[in-house]
């Protein structure tokens, strides 16, 4: 009956499909969501993340992931969340990373990263080689920069000073 929820087994259809076998290699990549906290509220954003989110890795956690890191031979770590540069354990956490990872990045919107109180982060990244990952592109921010958009004025130094300076 049209508008009924039922889910159709597909198992039948994938059963006829000759896969490869799947082998577990070494672990290369772990990305870590520091939480759900941002300080913009995206429709795009798949884990709803926002300025009224309040879940964020805690200090025992950052430690668990530290300890997990020392243990293991990780090419990437690759941070993301929400806004990570909201989280307060984020340069314990990054200063702990380097050391494990051939490449440490950080997912980010720039905005939280161009305000005031997470100005010193810059620093930190540029001393930890981490790799900035902008969520949106440079291009889009730029282009939403220049054409006025008042959420990423703000930005505009700090698009010049990532691109020129890091």
């Amino acid at each position: 009956m049209k508008g009924d929820s039922v889910m159709r087994d597909t198992w039948p259809l994938l059963d006829k499909i000759p896969f490869p076998p799947l082998r577990r290699g070494t672990l290369q990549t772990l990305q870590v969501n520091v939480g759900y906290r941002c300080n913009q509220s995206c429709v795009h954003c798949h884990v709803n993340a926002g300025p009224n989110r309040t879940e964020e890795m805690a200090g025992e956690t950052v430690d668990t992931v530290l300890a997990f890191i020392e243990r293991q031979r990780i090419t990437t770590l690759d941070i993301t969340g929400g806004a990570p540069e909201l989280l307060p354990h984020l340069p314990r956490l990054i200063s702990g990373l380097r050391p494990h990872a051939a490449r440490l990045m950080v997912r980010t919107n720039l905005t939280a990263l161009g305000r005031e109180e997470t100005a010193h982060l810059i620093e930190l990244y540029r001393s930890n080689r981490v790799m900035i990952v902008a969520m949106a592109g440079l291009l889009i921010l730029y282009l939403l920069v220049t054409a006025g958009v008042p959420e990423f004025r703000s930005i505009k130094n700090l698009i010049a000073f990532l691109v020129l300076e890091l």
